[in-house]
């Protein structure tokens, strides 16, 4: 036993240093070729500051590059939503301002903050006078169902029903399954009352 590990040991030939950056750098192409580039992009960092990673293992340093891609894809997957949302306003819950009376609680806030309406395929319907923040809350509530994962899009009121109007025939232009006469009408009679 102790021979056959003894010419294993000798058979290893240590690589060169330019052998090895060559290694790196087909690393890094496939790495990107396999749409890892949070990985490739850690596992570049780990060769520019060597110093910083050279006490840790390699479960360790393995460990940030998988870290390292899982944050790259949460936020591409993040400004993606972003985008697709279209939000008119920048808000987010975190800046909402609890002094400003909009008739709404911080426990009904912490309530609709969980986004779990949504889960339920509930709606949020947030009326007021002009003024009052619901463009900027219906934006700030968007932005929170992004940062869990969900699927939004801003519509005004007046663009809503327009579009709702405009594929009663068509039920999932929109992307919105079954939308029916009773809830346009219902939508209309809420916006007239408003006006």
């Amino acid at each position: 036993m102790n021979g056959l590990h003894a010419a294993m040991k000798t058979s290893v030939a240590q690589a060169s240093s330019s052998e090895v950056q060559d290694m790196i750098n087909q690393t890094m192409t496939r790495l990107r070729s396999l749409r890892l580039s949070g990985m490739a992009e850690a596992l570049a960092l780990q060769q520019e500051q060597p110093g910083t990673y050279e006490g840790l293992s390699f479960e360790e340093r393995l460990a940030l590059l998988v870290d390292q891609e899982d944050a790259d894809r949460s936020n591409k997957r993040l400004a993606r939503l972003l985008r697709a949302a279209r939000f008119k306003l920048s808000a987010t819950l975190e800046d909402i301002d609890y002094e400003q009376p909009r008739g709404i609680t911080k426990s009904q806030m912490a309530t609709l903050v969980t986004c779990d309406w949504l889960r339920r395929k509930q709606n949020l319907l947030i009326t007021g006078p002009c003024g009052t923040g619901k463009s900027w809350l219906s934006c700030a509530f968007g932005h929170g169902a992004c940062l869990r994962g969900l699927s939004t899009r801003y519509f005004r009121t007046s663009r809503l029903l327009e579009a709702m109007g405009a594929i009663k025939s068509v039920p999932d232009m929109l992307g919105f399954p079954f939308f029916k006469a009773l809830t346009l009408q219902k939508c209309s009679e809420q916006n007239s009352e408003k006006s």
